[in-house]
């Protein structure tokens, strides 16, 4: 799926909650760029997804 091509609030956005990351910060950013986020350890909801998070860049090595 092309994101230029798309509606932004009708992609399903999944932000993989690896219990590591300040998930508020990030749902907050995204809804503001006109998405509706949701936060998901379902491996289904994950595989679905339109697009994917990965956080915690600091803590990447935590998270896996």
């Amino acid at each position: 799926m092309n994101i230029a091509d798309s509606n932004l609030d009708r992609l399903e956005v999944v932000v993989i909650d690896t219990g590591t990351a300040n998930l508020a910060s990030i749902l907050r950013s995204l809804k503001r760029c006109g998405l509706r986020p949701i936060t998901s350890r379902s491996a289904s909801a994950i595989e679905s997804a339109d697009a994917l998070v990965l956080p915690g860049v600091g803590s990447f090595g935590a998270a896996m």
